[in-house]
């Protein structure tokens, strides 16, 4: 067992060795499958992490460095329109053109409100041509750089698979229920955290592949697809007056409450003044007699 475990850790920190040499651009990882495993994880990750910093250094002043940044694009406009009728099928179309799809949308009497995934390479021109569906009244990109985060991911889904495929070999090497045991145990570990960091990746990949633009319809001010709508006076009268005599019911009764349930309090407070200081002063007297 102790052989098998020496050998273990010999290849772990020999493949993770490998892997931080052949990746310029990944990030550190942390793995633990026994102790010898995880002592041979630490003192991996100090290359691994100078080795990436270092070609990030020597590729971050061309062009073909910042062509490989891997961004998470995100846009917002806000359009007038003379009318919302319609818009779904329009949106719908204008995603399509752009190789894109409309992910959800949602519609009130005056506002159409459409969320829209767009290829990233095809971002700008998208954005650009939001004007044609009306008035632009606010137009915004946010842009997140997640080129560290991608490559450390990349990083630890190859240094994982190495680590799997070597335990796979150990496993058919064993020669006892003993070694067969441990071996799948750690094989358990690295297949999991391997699919947990793969299902990480896709995600982040899908977010860089396809850019998210909100839009935001809204017609005109006082404009409904009925035409214009002038204030309505009798309704904003009605409405003040049964807030000023709800107003006024409430202090009817904060007056009932006072006048029904202050005054036997205010009775009994003078009575217990009449007792103790007034008339009969029982307090007072008692302090006569004292100070005396």
């Amino acid at each position: 067992m102790l052989k098998l475990k020496s050998s273990i850790f010999a290849a772990a920190a020999a493949t993770l060795l490998l892997a931080s040499c052949g990746q310029s651009k990944s990030g550190s990882s942390s793995v633990s499958y026994g102790y010898e495993l995880e002592d041979a994880m630490h003192e991996a990750e100090m290359p691994m992490m100078k080795s990436r910093n270092a070609s990030l250094n020597e590729t971050s002043l061309n062009s073909e460095a910042v062509a490989q940044r891997k961004l998470i694009l995100n846009g917002n406009a806000g359009i007038e329109v003379p009318s919302i009728s319609g818009l779904d099928i329009k949106i719908d179309e204008w995603a399509k053109n752009f190789g894109g799809y409309v992910a959800n949308s949602d519609w009130s009497e005056r506002n159409f409100y459409a969320t829209v995934k767009i290829p990233s390479s095809r971002f700008y021109d998208a954005m650009n041509s939001t004007s044609d569906f009306g008035k632009i009244k606010n137009h915004n990109i946010n842009t997140n750089d997640v080129t560290d985060e991608y490559f450390d991911l990349e990083s630890r889904i190859e240094t994982k698979k190495i680590l799997r495929d070597n335990l796979k070999g150990y496993l058919k090497k064993a020669d006892n229920i003993k070694d067969m045991l441990e071996i799948e145990r750690q094989l358990n570990e690295v297949e999991s955290e391997l699919e947990s960091i793969e299902g990480r990746m896709k995600r982040l990949t899908n977010q860089i592949e396809f850019s998210t633009i909100s839009l935001n319809f809204t017609l005109p001010v006082g404009k409904t697809e009925n035409g214009f709508v002038f204030p309505d006076y009798g309704e904003g009268f009605r409405e003040f007056a049964e807030n000023f005599f709800g107003f006024l019911r409430g202090f009817i009764l904060a007056i009932c409450y006072i006048v029904v349930f202050g005054t036997p309090l205010v009775g009994l407070f003078f009575l217990l003044f009449w007792l103790l200081f007034g008339k009969v002063g029982i307090i007072r007297k008692i302090f006569m007699k004292l100070k005396k």
